[in-house]
């Protein structure tokens, strides 16, 4: 207790420099979502919410029982942080048709937060934990919520053809090129002007040249999310 861990991670103010990775609308992360963003405001540390939690539990109304809200997770973080701490939001294709930042960015109960600087943007390059390169999260929903988002996913079979209570969904983070990286970082300087940026990938041979856009381009953190497996749903990193 007598060592002092404060100062400055990824743009934000920190009680120490610890990160809670970002979860993204699992049903395990559903479940306990709100219980760590409130631990992780309250002790001061950064925490991310990651992709399709707006797109398939909702922005704010919920779209499915018994898991809350993307802005649920949001505002149980940041209402409970003191002087410390800062959440990242993960946007995906999916989530950017629904313009996601944009809401948030709009949100009257965000914008004091924003203002404070305790909210940043992470662009996301590629799978979690390294397992599936090229793709994004792997989930298993109801039939019915496969229904509703047929419109925007591609599924090998359409789900209201078949009679599977559960159809496994993957997202897309999009395809990246050095350009199109360093277009992205200088569109949300000027478009999200007081929002952190953050760059999550695996552990891809073309790191350094992130790092190096990253570094170049101003953008506030890379997340570089280890070969461990990640959920071993889908490819597993060599």
């Amino acid at each position: 207790m007598d060592v002092n861990l404060e100062g400055s991670l990824g743009g934000f103010k920190v009680s120490m420099p610890i990160v809670v990775g970002s979860m993204g609308s699992t049903a395990i992360a559903s479940k306990f979502g709100l219980e760590i963003a409130r631990a992780a405001a309250k002790a001061g540390i950064i925490m991310g919410i990651g992709e399709n939690v707006a797109t398939v539990r909702g922005y704010s109304r919920r779209y499915t029982r018994g898991h809350p809200s993307f802005k649920e997770r949001l505002m149980a973080y940041l209402t409970n942080v003191d002087k410390y701490g800062g959440v990242i939001i993960q946007q995906n294709v999916e989530d950017a048709y629904d313009e996601l930042w944009n809401k948030v960015y709009s949100d009257r109960d965000v914008e004091p937060y924003i203002e404070e600087g305790l909210v940043g943007f992470e662009i996301k390059m590629g799978g979690q934990g390294g397992a599936k390169p090229g793709l994004g999260g792997v989930i298993k929903i109801p039939r019915e919520e496969a229904i509703r988002l047929k419109a925007k996913y591609h599924f090998e079979v359409d789900p209201e053809k078949v009679k599977d209570k559960f159809i496994t969904r993957y997202s897309v983070p999009g395809t990246y090129t050095e350009d199109i990286l360093r277009g992205m970082i200088r569109f949300m300087k000027t478009a999200y002007p007081r929002a952190r940026i953050w760059i999550k990938l695996g552990p891809y041979r073309d790191v350094d040249r992130v790092i190096s856009i990253a570094h170049e381009e101003g953008a506030h953190a890379v997340v570089i999310d280890g070969k461990e497996g990640g959920t071993g749903m889908a490819l597993q990193w060599p």
